[in-house]
Formats: structure tokens, C-alpha cells, sequence
């Protein structure tokens, strides 16, 4: 059906925009819950993919707003033109459309990495202010290869395995980050684009393979994809597999936590100790798990990027395997020590006031 500007929306009927549609519904409350309780703000930078997952949802529900967020890591030319195109769709849709601006140059640390923390945070705020409790964004199964191709260059553990996830919540106030596109590709994205007569923008920096991510797509990935095509949907099944071992090892590793010993100082635990017999016993992926969860627990999640998975086992066989001496490994602001008789996971700022 034609939108006020000549934009089509796709028809439910195509195999593709019925499994966005599907994955969607079954994101956003499952089959119980009619769409118009749904209200979803969709993340869309006026790209291919973005442009899809929009006119997908489109085809569904006008329950929808159309989200943007401008940054100043790029031409400002440039940045408010993929504003212009994002808004031209909405328009054309007949949706609203919303957007907001973040600055990133000036912050230390990766700029990608800030950039990303930014949009999460604007998008949050956008779909609070617009009432809505779902945030969708358009990754695919080739980002989700690209993820899982990245985390093993940088020798990661399981977590970095796990790739993309569906769903998550966003934000502190019951809001949910959902993935409905993870099942397509980016040509079927370009290819529903194209039926529904509309032209999406060009972002330059997805051509830049000084970037990781754009060099793997623009060599390995494209040689793979044209050697085994089915290589997206292995890893998406891979990257489940993986979720649901992690699971098991978590379980596993939560049954120890009722053996902590916990250390606390004006109200907030600064340490955690454990019998080191009892983690000897234990498998390593498990006591890496523990260990994990204890440092997440003392720096409230702040930091966990930079812990590495050789970090992690390293300290996790040290634990498993006898030895006589002390031995102290420092984890970006904790230190755990371990000694014949006990592991201590400790705040390594508040090891001068004991």
C-alpha cells in the first residue's frame, strides 16, 4: 500500500517481512498481546537495513515511531542528511519520528564503543518520552557473524560467542532492546527496500576497512557468504547453543555463591571469599564464571569489557591447581588472591584501608 509520499509498505505475504513481523510479535510479549500494545520506537539511521526493519514493521502496525540519533563523529552535512532521509520515511509511512543529538568526539576512549553507549542511552529516553516500552533495531545475520568473527580475533571466552542477543532489557526503566531482523540478511534488506520504491542512504563509514567490522565485511565475510551462504544461519544456531551453555554454567557457578563469604564496608561489600578447596573441585569454565560474577557484583558491571577471557582463565587455573605460594592476579581495579586455603576477590581501592 502506498504511503502519503509514494513509499510502499511490504506485503505480509513475503517470507522475509512475515518473519520480522513474527519475530517481532514474539519479542514484544508474545502471541497473547494484540499489536496495538506493542508501541515500539524503531532505531533507524535511514541505512538499508534500518529502512527494512521500518517498512516491515509498517506492514503490521502504525503503532510505531521512527527514532533517529545524530552524532558528531562524521560530516554534519552528512549526519543530517541520514536525518533527513530517516524522517522522509516516517513521513512517507504516515509514523511519527523523533530524533536527538549526542556528542561524542570529546569523550576519551574508543569513539565507536562511546558512540554506541550514547545511541542506546538517547534511544532509551526517546521511547520513554514517546510511551514506548520497545526499542527495535535492525542488526541481521551477517552482523551477527561479524560479531562472532570479531570476539574471536580478540580471543574471547563463551560470552563473546553469544554474538547478537534477541532481546534485552535497555535502560533502568523496564524498557526492551529486541532484534527482529536477526533471521536476514542485508540483501534481503535491500531487496524489500527496493520493492517498497525506496532508496536508503549510504553511510561512507561502513566502507571504511580501517574499521574492524567494515574490513571483515567488505573480505572474509563476503568470501565466506559467496563459499557456504548458509554460514549466517550457522552461526545464529551457534551463538543459541552458546547461550544455553553459558546458562548451565552459570547455574553451575551460582550454586557456589552460598558458600561466599562477603566482606562488607559502610553498607556495600568491598570483597568476597571463597574456600579454595571447595572451587579446586570445581571445573575451570565454572570457577571462571564464579569469578566473573564476583567482579561484575564489586564494580557494578563498570569495567567487564576490559576483562579478558585469558585473564579470567589464567586466575581460574591457578585456583584449580596446588600450589604453595600466594599468588595475586589485578583485574582493572580488583585483585584476587589466592593462597593454599582461600580466593579473595577484593576492591582494589579499598585494599590501603584495611
Amino acid at each position: 500500500m502506498p504511503g502519503p509520499k509514494g513509499v510502499e509498505r511490504p506485503s505480509r505475504r513475503d517470507s522475509a517481512v512475515a518473519v520480522v513481523i513474527r519475530q517481532w510479535r514474539r519479542l514484544s510479549g508474545g502471541p497473547d498481546r494484540k499489536d496495538a500494545d506493542r508501541r515500539t520506537l524503531v532505531a533507524c539511521s535511514g541505512g538499508a537495513d534500518s529502512s527494512a526493519l521500518v517498512l516491515c514493521l509498517a506492514s503490521a502496525t502504525d503503532r510505531l515511531v521512527v527514532g533517529h540519533v545524530v552524532h558528531d563523529l562524521r560530516p554534519r552535512a552528512e549526519a543530517l542528511a541520514d536525518r533527513a532521509r530517516a524522517q522522509e520515511l516516517a513521513d512517507g509511512l504516515g509514523l511519527a519520528f523523533v530524533d536527538a543529538r549526542v556528542r561524542v568526539a570529546d569523550l576519551k576512549g574508543n569513539d565507536e564503543a562511546n558512540a554506541r553507549n550514547l545511541r542506546y542511552g538517547a534511544l532509551e529516553r526517546l521511547a520513554f518520552d514517546n510511551g514506548c516500552p520497545y526499542v527495535a533495531t535492525a542488526h541481521h545475520a551477517e552482523d551477527q557473524l561479524e560479531t562472532m568473527l570479531m570476539g574471536l580475533m580478540r580471543g574471547t571466552g563463551l560470552n563473546g560467542l553469544v554474538g547478537v542477543t534477541q532481546r534485552r532489557p535497555l535502560g533502568d526503566r523496564g524498557l526492551q532492546l529486541i532484534r527482529p531482523m536477526l533471521r536476514l540478511t542485508r540483501a534481503e534488506s535491500e531487496r524489500i527496500c527496493t520493492g517498497c520504491r525506496w532508496r536508503w542512504a549510504e553511510d561512507a563509514t561502513n566502507r571504511d576497512v580501517e574499521r574492524l567490522r567494515a574490513a571483515l565485511r567488505a573480505g572474509p565475510v563476503k568470501e565466506i557468504l559467496r563459499l557456504r551462504p548458509a554460514t549466517c544461519d550457522h552461526a545464529a544456531r551457534l551463538a543459541e547453543f552458546v547461550r544455553d551453555a553459558i546458562g548451565l554454567i552459570d547455574d553451575e557457578a551460582g550454586r557456589l555463591w552460598k558458600h561466599a563469604e562477603p566482606e562488607e564496608r559502610n553498607g556495600r561489600v568491598i570483597a568476597y571469599r571463597f574456600d579454595r578447596t571447595r572451587l579446586e573441585a570445581t571445573r575451570w569454565i565454572v570457577v571462571g564464571s564464579l569469578l566473573r560474577s564476583a567482579y561484575t557484583r564489586l564494580m557494578d558491571g563498570v569495567g567487564l569489557d576490559r576483562l579478558s577471557a585469558r585473564s579470567i582463565r589464567n586466575t581460574a587455573s591457578a585456583i584449580r591447581h596446588p600450589h604453595g605460594e600466594t599468588r595475586e592476579f589485578n583485574w582493572h581495579g580488583v585483585r584476587v588472591t589466592v593462597d593454599a586455603k582461600v580466593v579473595e576477590i577484593r576492591r582494589e581501592e579499598d585494599r590501603s584501608n584495611d
